[in-house]
């Protein structure tokens, strides 16, 4: 080796480390420069590979969410599918966000994708939330709300797709950017290391060049994912250049056009690719699309479009900048929509043939009906289509769906359910059921509503419930309504006398209605409540709680007295004859009155005490009023039992025959027995007729028992010694011998012991006679026909006329007791006894006196020519054994006294 001069060497090694100090430092910028590129590269690729997945699970979503709506496939692995994909594209949305070191992902610098990132965050939520909705709306079963969830998926993943692919175009642009960085960068410096390396020679920048290569074929293994990524996806992405040509197609949108490979698509205008098809025309508007892009710089967004296969597009294009700014050709994404177009098609041919009435509001105006909905408020769908939604309600419920409207709107219930009225375009008032659920029409919110003609549901439900809430017969509140109303008025009472109770039961009218029939019966009760329903106020309320009862709430008291005046006016009213088939007809009422107290504890309370009231008025004798006091409970108390007790009590064989002997006044001989009832209480003892007939009558009891007593004597005296001569009479009520069923029970009884008819009398009383003269004088025409005779007990009492008495065939008057018991020291007594006897005479009928206790009485009645007699002066009412035997004694007990009262008529005389 040449000697090199020590200056030269020197010189030579400081160029030398110069040149290699600068050659160090390129080849380190360059490696950091391609490091750094490389490594946002691909973090780029990761970012797009990311995004494109973020479009597959969107529509995966949307598919998944129509199949569980229509039912098609297992809705287990539906369900499971979703929740999936709803995971991984939240995960991947928010990788994109805020990088995910799991993914590979780094956080997204670009402010402009970042934005675009972050405006996709509410649509996520709406899918999720809108898939929540549809299954339960699935599970519910609800069409409505499932059609209204699955509406908000498809809109969530119609708007997120082109904003995605916005996105994913905009990362793409920053990876082309991010290569042409790098291939300016490496090729300065490859510029700069040839001169360098001119100096240093081959060795130094093998290294770089290595470095480089395999950069590149990093860069090149990006573009293959990038590639793959884009295939990936079922959309059809597309670039073309300014004339239309396609440079770049992923493999949906080249097998769109019938190829297999994407690269044979590309290089082409769609007009070319179609030429001769019949698609040709489509792929003309295609292009021209494409051109007005290129030349505006206009994007189009979310436009369908027919595909050239036939089927529907949803397309997207914006124009692709070049490195200046300018427009370099076309950009675009086509999502076939051709399935969600059918699956809309079909849920408008759904709504519109409903049956139920739907209609799309917005904006406090309808934006859509169906026929339906039309039909219902009698417009044409045209006609309602822009009219202002509360137009077609009443007008007092307008304001109320104003605000369930708002409601919706604002996000403050997500569906609601309500009934109005409405208003037909007729003026007719109808009923509806109405829902809706907040969603979107046309980018903007709304509500979607159904609506429910519920008119003849609402009418039939009133005609229930008014039957179910008053009486068929009188139409007037029944005692389910009356007992409501008054725990109102009970509530509220906050002082003593702020109601009143007025508790009503007809008198006789168990008479009308055997003797005239339930027909006659029914229009004596609805004349009834019309009258009270006349003296009445409109605030107050009468009620019928069943059979001859009614009730009267009176809603408030003016002042002390003032149901008691009520109460006189309901009988004023009452007393008047009612017409029926032809006969006047009167009923009275027993009243009980009672006025509201602060301690009422319950309205059964209330009418307690109203009832108890009533009931001391039936005591002392009907017709009249009466207000409730503690004073009169235990009485009525009493009353009320001994009805309850009596109604049983020929079950339990409490009822008792005694007999009282009736004599003949000429000779003193025997001439029969009048039957007398005894109720053998296992409490109170042995009861007289007078402690329990009353009740017996009100209960409705007293015809089984005049039934029960007439077998029951026919049966004893069966056994009796014979005697033709012998008479038997029997006590018989009102009500028992109106009955139908009592004239077959006298010839049963007479058969079944075969007892002459002629020993049996029937004794009613001349009461009887005045209330209904004519039903009572056909029944004992009826009964005379089987051969029994029959008395007029108490005569002289009533008000009965001497025409009226001939016309019947009465064989015997009874004196009443208490006229017999004042004639010693009366004399108008003894005179009215005495014109008894001539009246009796007169009809040519038989006169009993009832009731003599002392020879006195005997002596007088002998001298007035009556000619029966009976009471204690002659036997005491006899047990069944001991009036048997009283038959065949040939002595009489009381025959001492025929001779002084023969004394005293010689002194008379």
């Amino acid at each position: 080796m040449p000697h090199v001069p020590s200056s030269v060497r020197r010189r030579l090694t400081r160029r030398a480390a110069l040149a290699l100090g600068v050659i160090a430092l390129l080849v380190a910028s360059a490696a950091a420069l391609a490091l750094v590129t490389l490594q946002q590269r691909v973090a780029d690729g990761q970012e797009v590979n990311v995004a494109g997945r973020q479009r597959m699970l969107s529509q995966r979503t949307a598919k998944t969410a129509l199949l569980l709506r229509h039912g098609a496939g297992d809705a287990a692995a539906l369900d499971a599918e979703l929740d999936a994909d709803l995971e991984a594209w939240a995960r991947g949305h928010r990788a994109l966000l805020d990088g995910d070191a799991r993914l590979g992902v780094p956080r997204v610098a670009d402010p402009l994708v970042r934005e675009r990132l972050r405006a996709l965050s509410p649509l996520v939520r709406e899918a999720t939330a809108a898939v929540v909705a549809l299954r339960r709306a699935v599970d519910a079963g609800d069409a409505a709300r499932a059609d209204a969830a699955l509406a908000r998926v498809l809109a969530a993943e119609r708007e997120f797709l082109p904003r995605m692919d916005r996105a994913v175009f905009a990362l793409s642009a920053g990876t082309a950017r991010d290569v042409r960085r790098l291939q300016r960068g490496v090729a300065g410096l490859l510029l700069g290391m040839w001169g360098v390396l001119g100096l240093v020679g081959w060795g130094v920048f093998r290294p770089v060049i290595r470095s480089v290569a395999r950069s590149m074929d990093e860069a090149s293994a990006q573009g293959r994912l990038l590639r793959t990524v884009i295939d990936t996806i079922p959309d059809h992405i597309y670039v073309k250049d300014t004339q239309g040509r396609a440079t770049l197609r992923n493999l949906a949108s080249a097998r769109a056009l019938g190829f297999r490979d994407p690269s044979e698509a590309t290089g082409r205008t769609d007009a070319e690719v179609a030429a001769g098809t019949e698609a040709a025309p489509l792929a003309a508007a295609a292009l021209a699309d494409d051109l007005a892009v290129v030349r505006t710089g206009v994007p189009v967004e979310n436009r369908e479009e027919r595909a050239l296969d036939g089927g529907w597009l949803l397309t997207t294009k914006a124009p692709l900048l070049g490195p200046e700014g300018e427009v370099a050709g076309v950009v675009g994404v086509s999502r076939d929509v051709t399935a969600a177009r059918t699956a809309e098609a079909r849920f408008r041919a759904l709504v519109e043939h409903s049956v139920v009435g739907t209609a799309v509001m917005q904006d406090g105006r309808f934006a859509y009906v169906n026929p339906r909905m039309a039909e219902i408020f009698g417009y044409a769908q045209d006609e309602m289509t822009g009219m202002e939604v509360t137009t077609i309600l009443h007008e007092d419920d307008r304001a109320m769906a104003r605000e369930n409207l708002r409601r919706r709107l604002d996000g403050e219930v997500d569906a609601l359910t309500y009934e109005a009225r409405g208003r037909r375009r007729d003026g007719r008032v109808i009923r509806l059921d109405l829902s809706g659920v907040r969603a979107e029409h046309e980018g903007r919110p709304a509500v979607i509503g159904t609506v429910s003609d519920v008119t003849e549901r609402y009418e039939a439900e009133r005609v229930l419930y008014h039957r179910a809430h008053h009486d068929d017969l009188t139409g007037l509140p029944n005692r389910a309504l009356f007992a409501s109303r008054l725990e109102v008025a009970v509530a509220q009472a906050t002082s003593d006398g702020a109601f009143a109770v007025l508790f009503i039961d007809l008198d006789r009218f168990k008479v009308v209605n055997d003797s005239l029939g339930h027909s006659a019966g029914d229009r004596l009760l609805q004349e009834v409540a019309a009258r009270l329903q006349a003296v009445l106020r409109p605030d107050d309320t009468v009620a019928r709680l069943g059979g001859d009862e009614f009730a009267v709430l009176l809603s408030a008291t003016p002042h002390p007295g003032h149901a008691e005046e009520v109460a006189a006016r309901i009988q004023t009213a009452l007393t008047a004859p009612v017409r029926i088939d032809g006969r006047d007809l009167t009923v009275g009422a027993s009243i009980g009155v009672v006025t509201g107290r602060a301690d009422h504890a319950s309205p059964d309370a209330v009418l307690r005490e109203a009832d108890l009231a009533m009931y001391g008025v039936k005591a002392a004798g009907r017709g009249g009023q009466a207000t409730f006091s503690a004073s009169s409970h235990d009485e009525t108390s009493q009353r009320m039992r001994l009805e309850m007790d009596l109604q049983h009590v020929a079950e339990r064989d409490e009822l008792r025959v005694v007999y009282q002997p009736i004599v003949d006044l000429a000779d003193g001989r025997l001439a029969g027995f009048e039957a007398l009832v005894r109720w053998a209480h296992p409490e109170l003892g042995l009861l007289a007729p007078d402690a329990f007939i009353g009740a017996a009558e009100e209960s409705g009891q007293v015809a089984e028992i005049d039934r029960w007593v007439l077998a029951e004597v026919t049966r004893q005296t069966a056994a009796w010694p014979a005697d033709p001569g012998l008479l038997l009479t029997v006590n018989c009520t009102g009500p028992g011998l109106l009955q139908q069923a009592y004239l077959a029970a006298v010839d049963d009884a007479l058969l079944a012991h075969r007892s002459a008819p002629r020993r049996l009398g029937l004794e009613i009383t001349e009461t009887l006679l005045v209330d209904d003269p004519e039903a009572v004088a056909a029944e004992l025409h009826r009964l005379r026909a089987l051969g029994v005779r029959f008395c007029v007990d108490d005569f002289g009492t009533g008000y009965s006329s001497l025409s009226t008495l001939h016309a019947l065939p009465i064989d015997t008057v009874k004196v009443d007791r208490a006229f017999v018991a004042e004639m010693d020291a009366d004399v108008r007594s003894a005179q009215l006894v005495l014109a008894v006897v001539r009246m009796g005479q007169a009809l040519d009928a038989a006169v009993v006196a009832e009731g003599i206790e002392t020879v006195a009485q005997l002596a007088a009645l002998r001298a007035m020519g009556a000619t029966y007699g009976q009471g204690h002066l002659f036997a005491r009412p006899l047990a069944p054994e001991a009036a048997a035997a009283l038959v065949g004694a040939d002595d009489r007990p009381w025959a001492v006294h025929w001779a002084t009262s023969d004394a005293s008529l010689s002194r008379a005389r």
